[in-house]
């Protein structure tokens, strides 16, 4: 998602310089479609790999933040605020580990 985000973020200049990206191949509406794919889907993950009493649960808590950027991602115009979007896709990853880790540690 990170990746997809500055690839994203640049892919005016990168069409002109002819680097092709995954946000090149799939166009602007196709990426906006993966990255909430990415941000979203695992959320589901330990909720069905773990079942509801094995802590994936805590996941949640990230959720909103997610949810925040998917539709951040979606109605900006791909720019120098992407750089912020990019950040918070980074810091959402870092948060939803951290809550994986503290919701099954606290289940064991």
């Amino acid at each position: 998602a990170v990746l997809l985000v500055n690839n994203y973020r640049d892919l005016d200049t990168d069409i002109l310089a002819n680097k092709l990206t995954l946000a090149y191949a799939l166009g602007r509406k196709n990426s906006r479609r993966l990255y909430a794919t990415l941000v979203l889907a695992p959320f589901g993950l330990p909720l069905l790999l773990a079942g509801t009493d094995r802590g994936g649960w805590a996941v949640l808590a990230a959720l909103p933040l997610a949810l925040w950027l998917v539709r951040r991602f979606t109605v900006e115009t791909a720019g120098a605020e992407f750089n912020r979007i990019l950040a918070h896709t980074a810091q959402l990853q870092l948060i939803y580990a951290l809550l994986l880790c503290i919701g099954l540690a606290a289940v064991n």
